[in-house]
């Protein structure tokens, strides 16, 4: 029996041991894929960037190749009528020239005046060097055009010229209205006053409309031709002339210098050329160079797309053997985890003795920690039950807050309108006062006017007491006035002299019975007065009645 538990024992430390090995193998054989894999994900990436690479230059010389076959068809147009010209000066300016010419004959009637062109078979360029120049300055659709003097006849030519350039490919020839008249243009103040000659005087023209059109035109009398750009640049600095143009064709203006614009085939100046044969070989050389040129490059190219394809078989190999790798790196990795996972669990079991004392620690913690997390279990549940007591005496304080708060409201109202109505009685008061003030100040006016009264009521007491003793009488101060007013009026009709003592003696009796009338009523105002009453207007009228009694 002990003999078997051992050799079982031996079995599996020798499982262990060849697991152990074909770990560390697979670890070794995974790092080795990941290397490999790198390896191949870089080839690819290098084949696809040199495969983009070589698309692009493919594409940039299939443009050009277009280009060049473009260039090949033009130079060989540009032959073919260099060759026409030999026959026909007037195919320099287009196929279609000497049948729209032939056009113009055949329908002079059609016209007022017959049109004039093209303008450049009507100029003859002097020095043959200054062609190029000469064609910059005046403009290829300038030296095709016609000149019309009237707007009938452009009407007339534009329905030819649609006519007969239906099928034309390129610039159509314009049309410039410009009245004929036979004499040229008088520019001696214009021409720029040195050595060089200006393009008017380089040309020729049988035809002094044309040079009168040239001159409306493109300004050809003030724009010198100089050789050197550098003494062309000096003259125009020093504002001799409007513009210049050198030998090569550049621009040179006041500060400012422009480059002929870039021509393969050297400037269309074919118009003013001297040897046609000359040309024609030129252009002959010119296109054999681009035929050689367009050939090469056709080669280049396909060379380049066998490259291409080939690029791209590598990186489309790279492309399946990558996968191929990450196939098998996801096995070997799958592998390596399962027998790690295996060591693992197998060194557990083995260790799970080595752990018990451990783990009854560990129980015996758990434990403590269960009675302390009961106890806080305990202590929690009091502290909820406090907590519900508390959230309930709020609610109950909340309650009552709310109804002070409203109480509260009901009090800022209430001292707010108390305070509206203080206001109020306070502004009352002050009115009262100033009432009060005023009303005070008009009695002591009125008393003392009252005891102006009173001085001449005394006045006219003593008087009348001089005149008659004092009688006692209740009849009205108004009749008493009025029976006053009457003796007046007798004494004046009468004169002094008619006066009776009788009568002086009733007068008086009578105005001391009005005084006394009138003292009574003075002290019921005084009383009045006391008690914030007016007095009445009574008194002011009497007042004014007995001022004017006295003044009688």
């Amino acid at each position: 029996m002990i003999l078997v538990i051992l050799r079982s024992q031996r079995d599996v430390k020798g499982e262990r041991l060849q697991k152990t090995q074909q770990l560390e193998e697979g670890r070794v054989k995974l790092k080795q894929l990941e290397d490999q894999v790198k390896t191949v994900e870089n080839d690819r990436f290098q084949f696809e960037g040199s495969s983009e690479k070589k698309s692009s230059e493919i594409a940039s010389n299939e443009e050009k190749a277009r280009q060049l076959t473009d260039d090949v068809v033009k130079c060989k147009e540009e032959i073919r009528r260099l060759q026409s010209s030999r026959k026909d000066r007037l195919e320099a300016f287009g196929q279609w020239m000497p049948r729209l010419v032939a056009a113009l004959q055949q329908n002079q009637s059609r016209f007022r005046k017959l049109p004039k062109g093209p303008i450049g078979a009507l100029v003859k360029l002097k020095d043959y060097r200054w062609a190029t120049a000469v064609e910059q300055v005046v403009g290829y659709r300038n030296l095709i055009s016609f000149v019309c003097d009237n707007h009938e006849d452009e009407a007339t030519l534009k329905r030819l010229v649609n006519e007969n350039t239906r099928d034309v490919r390129g610039p159509r020839p314009d049309i410039i209205v410009s009245r004929f008249t036979g004499c040229e243009y008088d520019v001696s103040q214009s021409v720029p006053q040195c050595s060089y000659p200006t393009v008017l005087q380089m040309l020729e023209f049988p035809d002094p409309d044309i040079r009168n059109c040239l001159i409306d035109l493109c300004g050809v009398e003030d724009t010198l031709l100089i050789e050197s750009a550098q003494d062309a640049r000096r003259e125009i600095n020093r504002r001799l002339a409007r513009q210049a143009y050198t030998l090569e064709g550049d621009l040179v203006l006041y500060m400012r210098f422009y480059s002929k614009p870039y021509d393969r085939f050297g400037g269309r100046n074919s118009v003013f050329r001297a040897d046609v044969d000359g040309a024609i070989q030129d252009e002959t050389v010119k296109l054999n160079a681009l035929e050689e040129e367009l050939s090469s490059l056709k080669q280049n190219i396909a060379t380049m797309k066998q490259d291409l394809n080939t690029t791209k078989h590598h990186a489309s190999q790279a492309k399946t053997r990558l996968a191929q790798l990450q196939k098998e790196k996801s096995r070997c990795a799958a592998m390596v985890s399962d027998l790690q996972a295996v060591l693992e669990e197998e060194n557990a079991e083995e260790d799970t003795a080595t752990y018990d004392g451990e783990i009854d620690e560990c129980r015996k913690a758990i434990s403590d920690i269960v009675e302390q997390q009961n106890s806080k279990k305990t202590l929690l549940r009091e502290l909820e039950t406090d907590l519900k007591q508390c959230q309930a005496d709020i609610q109950t304080h909340e309650g009552t807050v709310e109804e002070m708060a409203m109480e509260i409201e009901d009090l800022k109202a209430k001292i707010v309108e108390v305070e509206r109505q203080q206001g109020k009685a306070q502004g009352l008061a002050e009115s009262y006062e100033g009432r009060v003030g005023e009303m005070t100040k008009r009695l002591l006016e009125l008393e003392g006017k009252v005891e102006e009264l009173m001085r001449k009521i005394e006045e006219a007491v003593g008087h009348a007491t001089e005149a008659c003793e004092r009688m006692e009488t209740t009849r009205d101060p108004k009749s008493i006035e009025r029976e006053m007013a009457k003796l007046q009026q007798k004494v004046r009709e009468k004169g002094p002299g008619l006066a009776e003592k009788q009568e002086v003696q009733q007068r008086y009796v009578e105005v001391a019975d009005r005084c006394k009338t009138l003292g009574d009523d003075i002290t019921g105002f005084k009383r009045a007065h006391k008690s914030q009453a007016v007095l009445p207007a009574a008194v002011e009228s009497e007042r004014l009645r007995w001022e004017t009694e006295d003044q009688l």
